[in-house]
This record gives C-alpha cells, sequence and structure tokens, in this order.
C-alpha cells in the first residue's frame, strides 16, 4: 500500500477510535452500549450520518441538529488527536520503521492501544479529576501481553517498568510524600497510570514519562496558582494540587518518550558535554 494511502487509511482509523472513546469519556463509569446516542440537552437520537468523526461536527458547526444546542469542543478534540497520533504512529512504526512487516505493524497496534489508554485517562482525569482503574489496570495487562510477542521492550522489561513505576509512585510520591507533608504528592490512580506506562514502554519509558510529566506539571501548576493568584482565588502548593491533574502530563511525558525519547535523552547529555 503506498504511504500517503496508508496515512490517510491511519486518519480515518484514529477518528473512529476517537469517536469511541468519546463515549468512554463521557460515559464512563456508566455503560458504554446503552442508551444509544443522544443530545444531553433535548434527548434526540443522534443519527448515524450526524456521528460521522470530525466531519458531522464540523458540517452541524457542533451543534445538536434537532434543538441547536452546542456540543463540546471536545469531541472534536479528541477525534482529531487520536486520528493524528494514529498517522504520526503508522509513520514512525510502518512506513519509517525497521525490522519485519509483522513485527512493525504489532508494534503500530501496541502503541495505538496505549495511546487510545492515555487519551481517554487524560480528558477523563482532566473532568473528573480521577484515573479509572477499568482502563488502567487491564492496560497494564496488555502492555505486558505485547511485550511478550513484540521485540521491544520485551517481557522483563515491561514487567520491571510496570512493577517499578507502580512501587515508585506508591512509596515515594505517595507514602513517603504523606509522611514528610502530610498529604501525598501523588494518588494511586497515577501509581496505575504509571504501572501502564511502564509495561508498554519498559522501565526507561516509565521513568522518563515520571520526569517529562514532573516538569510539564510543575510548569502547569506554576501557571495555575499565577493565575489563581491574579484572580484572587489563592495560590501555593494546595491551588496545584488540586486544580491539575497529573495523569494527563504523565501521558504527555509517555508520549514524548514514544516518538522523541531518544533525541531528548541525547539532547540532555550533550548539555553535559558543553558544560564540561
Amino acid at each position: 500500500m503506498p504511504p500517503p494511502v496508508l496515512l490517510a487509511f491511519a486518519f480515518v482509523w484514529g477518528a473512529v477510535w476517537g469517536s469511541f472513546l468519546n463515549v468512554v469519556i463521557v460515559r464512563w463509569p456508566g455503560s458504554i452500549v446503552s442508551p444509544g446516542s443522544r443530545c444531553t440537552s433535548c434527548g434526540a437520537s443522534i443519527r448515524a450520518y450526524d456521528n460521522i468523526p470530525i466531519l458531522s461536527y464540523l458540517l452541524l458547526r457542533g451543534r445538536c441538529r434537532a434543538c441547536k444546542a452546542r456540543f463540546s469542543g471536545r469531541y472534536a478534540v479528541v477525534e482529531l488527536l487520536t486520528a493524528s497520533l494514529s498517522v504520526a504512529l503508522v509513520q514512525l512504526t510502518i512506513v519509517g520503521g525497521l525490522g519485519p512487516l509483522g513485527a512493525r505493524v504489532g508494534t503500530y497496534v501496541s502503541l495505538f492501544a496505549f495511546t487510545c489508554a492515555l487519551v481517554a485517562i487524560s480528558f477523563i482525569d482532566l473532568e473528573r479529576r480521577l484515573i479509572p482503574d477499568v482502563i488502567s489496570i487491564p492496560g497494564t495487562l496488555v502492555g505486558l501481553l505485547f511485550a511478550a510477542v513484540l521485540p521491544r521492550p520485551g517481557l522483563a522489561q515491561a514487567a520491571l517498568g510496570a512493577a517499578g513505576g507502580y512501587l515508585l509512585v506508591w512509596l515515594v510520591f505517595n507514602r513517603g510524600w504523606q509522611a514528610l507533608r502530610g498529604r501525598p504528592g501523588m494518588m494511586m490512580g497515577d501509581a496505575k497510570l504509571l504501572a501502564m506506562v511502564g509495561a508498554f514502554l519498559g522501565w526507561k519509558g516509565a521513568l522518563f514519562s515520571l520526569l517529562c510529566g514532573s516538569v510539564l506539571g510543575s510548569i502547569a501548576g506554576v501557571v495555575t496558582a499565577v493565575r489563581a493568584r491574579k484572580e484572587g482565588g489563592g495560590s501555593g502548593p494546595g491551588v496545584m494540587l488540586t486544580q491539575v491533574p497529573f495523569g494527563p502530563f504523565l501521558a504527555l511525558g509517555a508520549l514524548t518518550h514514544v516518538f522523541f525519547g531518544a533525541r531528548v535523552i541525547a539532547w540532555y547529555l550533550s548539555l553535559g558535554e558543553v558544560v564540561s
């Protein structure tokens, strides 16, 4: 299949799964099967031709056909994000990857499943300040299964990443932080998420994701605290803890490792050479 056609297919494939992820995000912890898709304002059923990923949102200008109520922009964002990530993963693993075609396709499937889990977890955490176990725990098992049949990261590295990621957050940032500061620095949902990251990316990927996510989360926390101070809503660590969920930053750190990990590490190591 020519690369342009393959990438176009990857975009459509990703958009379809993005539509499914929207269902998961909106309905969790309820059923994703029933009832059918409906407008939350008027209750009108959403027809199949009004449920085409991305396209229907654009044609309807983000509104219900029946009552004209505006839909959340998150629907289009999730679909476009998942579609774009699918294209990027196909380019990374299949078009630009090395090794037998079967291994490259398997790597794409693994990383795409991982990416879908990260997208769903991130938006649920942003909206509800919770990371659902129903995604992170099965996701960890799926990551270990992929590691058992794919060349990288390998089952041993994946198992070490899953166990190490969970224990690191639990012992240091949850229990340890609680003992030192009187409150946990990270919640157990973050520990299970990092375990899933480790299962898919190995212990190096889990550590990279934690460090990168911490940097990005700290920047967001400072920005949030400054804005809260200007708006008279308080500031300081308490604002960061309550208003900035960490799950999306862990997910962003994991995706950074997938696409740019080697480059970021090489850049960081080059800083030491410049200093010396």
